[in-house]
C-alpha cells in the first residue's frame, strides 16, 4: 500500500449545504487503521482510513469527508461521508435519473433552474409510463385517472409541475430553495412509488420462488 499524502483535504471546495466553491476549513483530522479480515495465508487485511470536520466559511455549516483506500486501483478515494449526497434511486431510468441529479447539483445556487429539473424529470417520467395527453397537467391526471399512480402523487407532480412553469419563465415570481427542496421529495417519493418498490417487490417475490424450489 503506497502511504498516505502528508496533506489535509481540498480547502477550496464545494459546499454540499450552500452550493458554493469556497474555503472549507479543517477543524479536525482523525486516522484509522485497523485489521477488518486476514488472508488465506493468515496475514491480517487493513482498513486504513480517515475522516475530516471541514467548515465552509459562507455558511458556516461543517460537513465530513472520508478518505478510504481503495485496494482494487491501490489509490486513495475521498468522498463526502455528511451530508449524504442526494441522488436518484439506481431503480430510476438512466436519462431520468440524469436530469434529477442534475436538477439537486443547482439546487442551493439555483433554486428555479432546480424546479425546471424537476420538471424535465416529470415530463420524462410521463414518457416513459406512456402517458397520454397534449400537455404535461393532462399527462399527469392520466397517470392518476388510470391507476398508475395514487391522487396524493398526482398532486405532489401537478405542483412540481406548476413550480416548475414559474422557474421556467422571466418575471418576478422565483422559486425559493426551500421550494425547490420539497419538489425533489416529491419526486423521490414519485420515484419510490413508480420505479424502486415494485423493484423491491419482484426481488423478494423472486427470493420467495427460489426458497419454495428447495
Amino acid at each position: 500500500m503506497e502511504p498516505h499524502p502528508k496533506v489535509n483535504p481540498p480547502k477550496i471546495a464545494h459546499c454540499p449545504h450552500c452550493g458554493n466553491n469556497t474555503l472549507q476549513i479543517v477543524t479536525h483530522r482523525q486516522d484509522f487503521v485497523e485489521v477488518i479480515d486476514e488472508t488465506l495465508e493468515g496475514q491480517p487485511i487493513w482498513d486504513d482510513r480517515w475522516l475530516a470536520i471541514l467548515v465552509c466559511s459562507t455558511c458556516k455549516t461543517p460537513s465530513i469527508y472520508k478518505d478510504e483506500w481503495d485496494e482494487e486501483h491501490q489509490r486513495w478515494t475521498t468522498g463526502l461521508a455528511y451530508p449524504v449526497p442526494l441522488r436518484a434511486p439506481s431503480e430510476v431510468p438512466a436519462q431520468i435519473k440524469e436530469v434529477f441529479n442534475e436538477a439537486i447539483s443547482v439546487l442551493q445556487r439555483a433554486p428555479s433552474l432546480s424546479a425546471v429539473g424537476i420538471r424535465k424529470c416529470l415530463e420524462g417520467v410521463c414518457d416513459e409510463q406512456n402517458a397520454q395527453g397534449k400537455s404535461l397537467a393532462q399527462r399527469i391526471a392520466y397517470l392518476s385517472s388510470s391507476g398508475i399512480i395514487p391522487k396524493n402523487l398526482s398532486e405532489m407532480m401537478d405542483t412540481s409541475r406548476a413550480l416548475g412553469n414559474i422557474g421556467a419563465h422571466f418575471g418576478k415570481a422565483s422559486v425559493t430553495a426551500e421550494e425547490a427542496k420539497i419538489l425533489i421529495e416529491f419526486t423521490l417519493a414519485i420515484f419510490e412509488y413508480i420505479y424502486v418498490a415494485p423493484a423491491k417487490i419482484e426481488a423478494v417475490r423472486k427470493s420467495l420462488e427460489k426458497r419454495k424450489g428447495m
